[in-house]
Parts: C-alpha cells; sequence; structure tokens
C-alpha cells in the first residue's frame, strides 16, 4: 500500500466512524443540526445571510455506508452558512487588499507573501474578507475540488473568482470538514458533478448538495486530532517511498555506469599474466596503418600527441596501455554518399539508436533509393558514434554493412581491438562526459573529429577485452532487469 492509499483508507475509517471510539454521553448529530437550523434563521431575520432553498434530505440509495449511533448524513449547504464566489479582479503588485488565486494555492500552503494585492471599493470588501475557518474550493480546470482550509488570518485578503467559499456553522469543525474534502466519497460526487461539461467546472449549487457524515462536535474534535497525529507519519512514509522509487528507478543506469566504469579501469575480470600485452596490439595496429596509408586505401594522418602522465585519470592494470582513440581507429575516415547518389541497403538515423544501451529501435532497408541527403556508409563491425550533443550517448555496433546519417559517424577499430569492447568505451561515463566538454566548447555542439582523435583510451590486451564484454553482456541485462534463459 502506498502513502495515497494509506491516507484515503484512513480518511475513509474517520468519515465511516471507525477511527476513534464513539462516547454514548456525546451530543447526538441530531442536536447539532437543530442548532444549525436554529443559528441559520437567525441570522437570515437579522439580514445577515440569504435565505437558501431547501436541500432534499439524503436519499437511502445516496448513503454509502451505515453511520454509527449519533451521526447523520447531511448536505453541505445545510451545515452553511453560505456558499459564494469570489471577487473579480486584476492580480497587480500593489492594491488595499490581496488577492488570493487558485495558482496561490501549493501543496495546501499559502506563501502570503508572495500573493499579489487588488483593488476593492470598501462597500465590496467585506463580502469577501477570509476569515478563519473559512474553506475554498477550486472550481474550474485542472485544480478542480481543490481545497483550503483558512486556519489562521496571515494577512487581509480576499479570494479570486475562480475560487467558491464555503462558510460554515458553528457547530460544525472547519477542520473536520477540510478533511472531508480529501476524502474519496467526497472526490466522487464531485467529479460525477462535473460531468458532461467540456472544461470541468463545479458550482456553488452542487457544492451545496454533496452529503457528508456528520458525527456529534466532540468525536468530530476527537476525530481531527486522531488525523493530525497518523497523516504526518503518512506523509513522511510517502516521502520516504518517493526517495525509494527515485533510488530504484535510478538505481539500474547507476549500475550500469558503474559496471562500464569498472570495466574501463581493468577492474570487471582479472588479469591474465600470459595474454599478449596491449603494446604489442599497439604495434600490430600502427604497422596495419602504415600499411593502409602506403596502398593509399586511407590517408596519412596527422601525429597525436603522447598520452601525458598529467591526463591520466587512473592507473592501468600491468599488460594495459593509455592511448588515444585516433592511434587504435579509423575515426570517420570512410567514403560518403552524396545526396542524389542511388543506394541500397540498410539505414540507420540517428533517431533509430536507443541512448546509452546501444540498441537499435528501428531497422530500414531502401532499396535502389536515390538519397535525399549526405549519408556515410559503414561496414559490418564498425562502431557507429553519434557525435551530436545531446546524444553523445548513442553508439551501436554495427551488424551489417549500410548507410548512417552524416551525424553518425563510423569508426573502423581494424583486427587487434575487439569492436564490442570499442563499442561499450564509447557507452561508458569516461567516454561520454569527455565528449560533452568538448562539445559544449564549440558554436553548434558536436564533438569534432580532432578531439574525438584525442580522447582517451584504456587498451587491455585483446583477450581481456573480449573477457571483459563476454562479463558486460552477462552483467547489464541484469541491470535492466531483463529475464535470463535458463
Amino acid at each position: 500500500m502506498n502513502a495515497r492509499q494509506l491516507k484515503n483508507a484512513i480518511l475513509q475509517q474517520a468519515i465511516e466512524g471507525r477511527l476513534v471510539p464513539q462516547h454514548p454521553d456525546d451530543e447526538p448529530a441530531a442536536v447539532l443540526l437543530e442548532r444549525i437550523r436554529a443559528e441559520k434563521a437567525r441570522l437570515v431575520a437579522a439580514g445577515k445571510v440569504r435565505k437558501q432553498k431547501p436541500l432534499p434530505p439524503v436519499s437511502e440509495e445516496e448513503k454509502p455506508f451505515a453511520l454509527p449511533n449519533g451521526w447523520e448524513w447531511v448536505r453541505l449547504g445545510e451545515v452553511s452558512r453560505s456558499i459564494h464566489y469570489g471577487f473579480t479582479a486584476s492580480a497587480t503588485p500593489v492594491g488595499n487588499v490581496k488577492l488570493l488565486r487558485i495558482t496561490d494555492i501549493q501543496g495546501d500552503f499559502v506563501d502570503w507573501d508572495a500573493v499579489p494585492f487588488c483593488s476593492v471599493s470598501n462597500d465590496k470588501i467585506s463580502n469577501y474578507i477570509l476569515d478563519e475557518g473559512d474553506i475554498l474550493i477550486a472550481r474550474t480546470g485542472g485544480t478542480i475540488g481543490k481545497s483550503f482550509l483558512i486556519d489562521k488570518v496571515v494577512q487581509t485578503a480576499i479570494f479570486a473568482s475562480y475560487l467558491i467559499r464555503v462558510t460554515l456553522c458553528d457547530a460544525v469543525s472547519p477542520f473536520f470538514i477540510k478533511y472531508f474534502l480529501g476524502s474519496q466519497l467526497y472526490w466522487n460526487q464531485l467529479m460525477a458533478a462535473s460531468m458532461g461539461t467540456g472544461q470541468p467546472n463545479v458550482n456553488g449549487t452542487a457544492l451545496a448538495k454533496l452529503y457528508l457524515p456528520l458525527p456529534p462536535l466532540a468525536e468530530q474534535k476527537r476525530i481531527v486530532a486522531k488525523l493530525e497525529e497518523l497523516l504526518p507519519d503518512v506523509e513522511a512514509y510517502g516521502q520516504a517511498q518517493e526517495a525509494l522509487d527515485a533510488l530504484e528507478a535510478a538505481l539500474p543506469e547507476r549500475l550500469r555506469k558503474s559496471l562500464l566504469q569498472e570495466a574501463m579501469q581493468g577492474r570487471l575480470v582479472p588479469q591474465h599474466p600470459d595474454d599478449e600485452p596491449a603494446a604489442v596490439l599497439l604495434e600490430r595496429i600502427r604497422a596495419e596503418k602504415a600499411r593502409l596509408v602506403a596502398a593509399g586505401k586511407v590517408r596519412k594522418q596527422k601525429p597525436l600527441p603522447p598520452v601525458s602522465e598529467a591526463e591520466k585519470p587512473f592507473a592501468l592494470p600491468n599488460g594495459w596501455e593509455w592511448v588515444r582513440l585516433g592511434e587504435v581507429a579509423l575515426y570517420g575516415s570512410g567514403r560518403t554518399v552524396k545526396e542524389g547518389e542511388v543506394v541500397s541497403g540498410w539505414l540507420l538515423e540517428l533517431e533509430d539508436i536507443e541512448k546509452d544501451t546501444g540498441n537499435i529501435l528501428i531497422r530500414r532497408h531502401i532499396d535502389a533509393k536515390k538519397l535525399g541527403s549526405t549519408k556515410n556508409i559503414f561496414k559490418k563491425g564498425n562502431v557507429l558514434y553519434s557525435k551530436l550533443r545531446p546524444n553523445l550517448n548513442k553508439a551501436v555496433l554495427a551488424d551489417c554493412d549500410g548507410y548512417c546519417s552524416s551525424e553518425i559517424i563510423p569508426i573502423d577499430f581494424g583486427k587487434d581491438v575487439y569492436p564490442n569492447f570499442a563499442h561499450l568505451f564509447l557507452l561508458s561515463t569516461f567516454f561520454v562526459e569527455y565528449a560533452t566538454k568538448k562539445a559544449y566548447g564549440v558554436k553548434m555542439p558536436r564533438l569534432g573529429t580532432d578531439d574525438a582523435k584525442k580522447a582517451l583510451f584504456p587498451l587491455p590486451p585483446l583477450a581481456e577485452q573480449k573477457r571483459i564484454v563476454a562479463k558486460l553482456e552477462e552483467l547489464l541485462p541484469l541491470c535492466r532487469g531483463e529475464a535470463q534463459d535458463a
């Protein structure tokens, strides 16, 4: 049971007379009603309130549950001196009185210092001045039915036209009525009364007809005291539950990031001393690049600066090497397909890639079609990376040849860097934070080619790269709560 359900259950117990014990010596609610009628007749005779149209008694069909002895079913209008709309005026920075609006009531709280003013003539202001014990109810829009009790007069104020004020008789606890206005019985009636209109709206006549259970006054006060004891604990429980829900929602992503970071630092799987060290891989990668340049298949790259000790963010295990991304990969050096060229095959757009995971959301195939814009060609085994902020955490491992948006860069890692490892590296917080920082430094936020090539890359032995990927493929689905095959 969540906090809202618990609060609803407690309020339901309160209005059904099951929250506190009944006392047989309490003055019954029927006697209260007689006093209320006498009070209202006196006020009408004195010209202080208008005579109300008689309300129909609560029928047996309307009564949703039986009441304890001494309680009575009544209508809100029966126990109220008046129910009327607020004053129509524009809010201003200065004026002769504060103007309380629906928007000023947030979470059952009003910041009176922030409530604006308005100007009201002296002959009208007395009709709208808020007094202790007044209950305000929103009558329209998305906040319809929201209520607020004036339990203390902080500043002289009137209420705006989209609020309805309920002024209760003396024999009714305004706190008890306020709690009733939070119950499901109230909300069910209110929603029924506002149905059938274009914009949800409730009027004073409908509010007056709302029926509610009325306990003896002494029991009203005992119920209020018990609710004031219990509901702060329910609210605290709700806050704790929200914090826990937020933590649980964030945990998979935090765990995913943590696993990738552990992997990049060489702490996810054990090192094997007989693995061929990354330094040997580097020599082979450099030799392969020299061969491709000599064959005219790629352009000779501008030398990248060596990784200085000051740049290294953490120590690597034995057999690993700090390198730059451009040293171990051909970054964006493939051919592009120009606008209007006829192609066929797999087409990948930026929106087709899921953030953080590298999953393909949509697979598109084009057959002998002219492209409407420039596309990059990629090959199976390339890692495809979005260079555009805010999509710097989008990367996918190509499982076939195809074409991609010009905002996606194909990266060829060759034979000595396991592409699955490189793919996970590009999704790691270590790389995404670097890319984001660099992308913010330009007018059109994106990761430039030069900055991408200079990114630090922690290079493990090839065998360890594969062990890391195997372990991550085992653990990352657990972060997302995916079922494992038996």
